[in-house]
């Protein structure tokens, strides 16, 4: 919880001790003997990057030298989430049909984080070659580590096949991320936001961006991504200058 988070339940706690005290239901309200705890700090708002960071990113993960890079180039041509990301397995992929199936997600009980967030997505070329590439990698190492090996049939995850925990994808997301001179200052879930900011940039309606990132309605769409909307936010606007554009008066 936030700093602030805190205080309003303290402030909670304070008058529902307060009054039970008026009752006699406690002889003394003990909430006011302690001062609200330090909460985690907000975090910040989300980002996305432009085409030609996206571009640049994009290059630095075909590299062979970074494990991440097929993670880091489907989240940026698909916008599935992180903890979709993490929980894909190989029976969740066909390279042939170069489609990836949503079923799952690393989160409390491994379900998705709604129904309409089980989907399926085409995938972009540039994915499935990364993909193709990471199996091979991982047939490799799967070789050379023999019964060490942990079977979890994971898409994306350590060299020993066990799953990587959020703080395992942020550090290495962050080394690609300074590799393409970007610096470090990004996370994994902005490439989300990368590909809504692309797709709203290329005109795709907000409809089909919201199956495809897999929200139960437009709603959460615009108001998640409000920020990367940009064409949709500005069409107001721009209509208004079309039709009213003969009608301007002075300034008084």
């Amino acid at each position: 919880m936030t700093t602030q988070t805190l205080k309003i339940v303290h402030g909670l706690l304070r008058r529902s001790i307060r009054l039970a005290e008026r009752r006699d239901k406690v002889g003394r309200n003990v909430a006011l003997l302690v001062d609200t705890p330090q909460g985690k700090r907000p975090r910040r708002r989300s980002r996305s990057l432009t085409v030609k960071q996206a571009t640049k990113l994009l290059r630095t993960a075909q590299d062979p030298r970074h494990r991440l890079g097929a993670y880091v180039i489907l989240a940026i041509v698909s916008g599935l989430r992180t903890e979709e990301l993490r929980a894909l397995t190989w029976a969740d992929v066909d390279l042939k049909k170069k489609v990836v199936y949503v079923l799952r997600s690393d989160r409390s009980g491994g379900d998705t984080k709604t129904k309409k967030s089980r989907r399926g997505l085409a995938m972009a070329d540039m994915a499935v070659y990364a993909l193709t590439a990471l199996r091979k990698r991982q047939a490799a190492e799967k070789l050379v580590a023999g019964d060490a090996w942990q079977g979890h049939n994971l898409v994306f995850c350590k060299e020993d096949g066990t799953p990587y925990r959020d703080s395992d994808v942020r550090r290495r997301f962050q080394k690609v991320t300074m590799a393409a001179g970007l610096g470090t200052s990004w996370v994994p879930r902005e490439l989300r936001h990368t590909f809504v900011s692309i797709m709203s940039d290329q005109g795709v309606a907000l409809e089909k961006i919201s199956d495809l990132v897999g929200h139960s309605d437009t709603r959460t769409t615009r108001t998640i991504y409000r920020h990367e909307l940009r064409p949709v936010i500005t069409t107001g606007a721009e209509k208004m200058n079309v039709i009213f554009s003969g009608d301007k008066s002075e300034s008084a």
